[in-house]
């Protein structure tokens, strides 16, 4: 199982994972494989929807949903992108790409622009491989957050910010950006988008 865990103040530019390292530091971007048989994460949050949708199919799939309680295994896609930092109980063999902030109503409680923009550079080089998988706990504040910033920079052209929120409210949940906080910084970054 490949995890790639990295601290978002660390995060200075895009890393590309290796065939065969156990860990690695590309571009000061400190990085971990953890062993599925080592690892085991304790619950913070029950009962939260397992559901899935697909938010847009070319290049490649592209899922946003909750954190699965037992594995990845049955979401289809082979790159994960977690903003909790919790995995599921069972593990995963897929490759899960970490970046975790907290769904507070709090500015602080988000990484920094530098970071947020690195981080969609991470998720262009996969989505444009491979279908993806964008989860928190409930599915509907951070995950959603990320991937309305992607989408807005790499998808909808013509599209505004609320636009892309809407869209993402109509194909998954109208509780998706309940997060005022979130809202409020997406219309900010929607101006630093350069297309």
């Amino acid at each position: 199982m490949q995890v790639f865990c990295f601290d978002t103040s660390e995060l200075e530019g895009l890393f590309l994972p290796k065939q065969g390292l156990k860990s690695f530091n590309p571009l000061e971007c400190t990085a971990y494989l953890i062993d599925e048989g080592l690892f085991q994460m304790k619950r913070i949050i029950a009962n939260v929807n397992e559901n899935y949708s697909l938010m847009i199919e070319k290049p490649h799939p592209v899922y946003i949903g909750a954190l699965p309680w037992n594995t990845y295994q049955g979401i289809p896609a082979e790159v994960i992108f977690n903003f909790c930092g919790d995995l599921p109980k069972l593990g995963t063999k897929k490759t899960t790409i970490i970046f975790p902030f907290l769904d507070e109503n709090n500015r602080d409680a988000l990484p920094s622009d530098e970071d947020i923009f690195n981080f969609l550079k991470v998720a262009v080089f996969y989505t444009q491989k491979t279908s993806t998988f964008w989860h928190c706990h409930a599915g509907v504040n951070r995950s959603a957050f990320m991937l309305a910033l992607y989408l807005y920079t790499y998808h909808f052209d013509n599209m505004s910010m609320e636009d892309v929120i809407e869209f993402i409210r109509g194909k998954h949940h109208d509780y998706c950006l309940s997060n005022e906080t979130f809202v409020r910084k997406l219309k900010e970054l929607e101006a630093r988008v350069e297309f």
